[in-house]
């Protein structure tokens, strides 16, 4: 009985980190949803998510959402486009977020348009 709970314990132990393991990373985000160039490099070095014709996207995770605002801000001074923020947000955390995002955006009057997409996509988009 005890080899039994040791082993079953062990299996779901293995479960867990293998779902760990798929979730996705920001950079796997960026080549599923960006419709333009990726990681395009600045004559810093710098490097943004998604350039496209019009925007000068940060990709985020939704806990570093103030990050990505001064991100999206500097590559958007640096191209001309419009700053972009495609925030990734957990569906019970994504209100909490997005609410600071949009509250900081509104203050400051800045021009950055904002998406959402979830922690588990729908590879099928």
């Amino acid at each position: 009985m005890i080899l039994i709970k040791k082993i079953a314990i062990s299996l779901l132990a293995l479960i867990s980190a293998s779902e760990a393991q798929a979730e996705w990373k920001e950079a796997d985000y960026i080549n599923h949803y960006c419709k333009g160039e990726i990681e395009y490099v600045l004559p810093d070095l710098t490097r943004i998510d998604c350039l496209t014709a019009n925007h000068a996207i940060e990709y985020d995770f939704g806990h570093k959402w103030a990050e990505a605002i001064g991100q999206s801000i500097y590559y958007s001074s640096q191209t001309g486009r419009k700053a972009g923020i495609v925030l990734i947000v957990d569906e019970r955390t994504k209100h909490r977020y997005l609410k600071r995002l949009t509250a900081a955006i509104d203050a400051a009057k800045l021009d950055i348009d904002v998406v959402t997409i979830p922690t588990k996509p729908n590879v099928e988009e």
